[in-house]
């Protein structure tokens, strides 16, 4: 778990969730995320603009 040291005590593993969480919803959009970053040639546009930035 990532988070403040206090509120990773206070939390063990399995101890706190989310009721919609893992729903077919979530998990298309997140899905559907992963594709766009990892297809779209977003780093590539990222990087670009970085230089550019710079």
């Amino acid at each position: 778990m990532m988070g403040k040291k206090k509120l990773r005590e206070d939390f063990s593993a399995g101890s706190h969730g989310s009721s919609l969480g893992g729903g077919p919803l979530a998990v298309t959009a997140v899905l559907a995320t992963l594709e766009t970053l990892l297809e779209g040639c977003l780093m590539e546009h990222v990087t670009k603009l970085g230089i550019y930035a710079l």
